[in-house]
């Protein structure tokens, strides 16, 4: 009875093995990976775009970040936009 156990793991394991390296396994995970890569590109230029039209939609970022009390020329001054 010990010995069926074991031919029965080593057939289990050898068909493991066998589907693991089968042909189209490589571009099936080539496919995935690549539609994975292209969604995040995807993804990256959709935030980045809105995040743009975002920041542009809010005014200036100098004083938004600086404040409704603070001046423009302050803001402006302290980092060298000054015109």
């Amino acid at each position: 009875m010990g010995a069926d156990l074991v031919g029965t793991a080593v057939e289990i394991s050898t068909r493991k093995v066998l589907s693991a390296s089968r042909p189209g396994n490589g571009l099936r995970f080539a496919r995935a990976a690549g539609k994975r890569c292209l969604e995040l590109v995807l993804l990256l230029v959709t935030l980045s775009t809105l995040l743009f039209f975002l920041l542009r939609a809010s005014g200036d970022p100098a004083v938004t970040l600086a404040g409704a009390d603070a001046a423009l020329h302050v803001s402006r001054g302290a980092s060298g936009l000054l015109s």
